[in-house]
């Protein structure tokens, strides 16, 4: 297939965040991105280390189950649990004291969209002007929202938003959201930390998809977009044009 992307991160405007502490990599046809939590250089580790060693112990999987898009996601699910604890025994010292990063993992195969995801980083879809997220954010408000307590749009600004029921290096082992997508041409996909989603809404997200700009333009877009909102977190962004599909798996 053929995917046109882009990626752009930065420390935001907060003057109490001197350092960034997101991570991402863009190695096609993988993408990722983390969002480091532990404050001072804790998190920043914490995001750097996740992303790494998800990229090292990625490339040296082995697979087991052939050539599958449901052996691939298991690989992802093993890599990030391996990810995990190695980041969890780092997080024991003393210098890393309750460090933790998100992580959501969007990998390109077969004609196929395979996602792995802890924490509350996004991963959207934008297809024919219709908007999904394709993660599911493991946080206190997501609960409320599966519960019917409040509504997607209310927890956007919930006071409890940026609370997390699980994130890397939170304990030895974690559950890892995975979830398996077709992939059709012309369809748009946003991978952010939560200093994009903060202000970049859905409706947003679909009108920048299909605004014919490229993808370093939208990157800067929404760069602006949570400037203007005041970016008082670190802000990460990768976007993701599918042109053309394979034609045979």
């Amino acid at each position: 297939m053929i995917l046109r992307f882009a990626s752009i991160t930065d420390r935001g405007l907060n003057p109490n965040r001197h350092h960034n502490e997101d991570s991402l990599l863009v190695a096609e046809p993988l993408f990722i991105v983390a969002d480091g939590l532990g404050g001072e250089l804790a998190g920043e580790v914490a995001s750097h280390m996740t992303v790494e060693k998800f990229n090292d112990f990625f490339k040296d999987a082995t697979r087991e189950n052939g050539l599958s898009t449901r052996g691939e996601l298991s690989v992802i699910e093993r890599v990030i649990k391996k990810v995990n604890y190695l980041v969890y025994q780092e997080a024991q010292k003393p210098e890393y004291k309750n460090m933790g990063s998100t992580l959501s993992v969007l990998y390109f195969y077969m004609n196929r969209a395979l996602v792995g995801h802890v924490g509350d980083s996004k991963i959207y879809r934008s297809r024919n002007g219709k908007v999904e997220q394709m993660s599911k954010d493991q946080s206190i408000v997501q609960q409320m929202i599966d519960k019917g307590v409040i509504t997607p749009e209310q927890a956007r600004r919930h006071p409890m938003r940026n609370v997390l029921i699980s994130c890397i290096a939170h304990k030895p082992d974690i559950d890892v959201y995975t979830k398996e997508a077709e992939i059709q041409e012309g369809d748009f996909y946003l991978l952010c930390s939560d200093g994009v989603s903060e202000y970049v809404t859905m409706d947003m997200i679909a009108e920048l998809s299909s605004s014919g700009k490229s993808p370093e333009d939208i990157c800067q877009t929404i760069k602006e977009i949570a400037y203007t909102g005041g970016a008082m977190d670190n802000l990460t962004a990768i976007c993701v044009f599918v042109d053309r599909m394979n034609e045979a798996n």
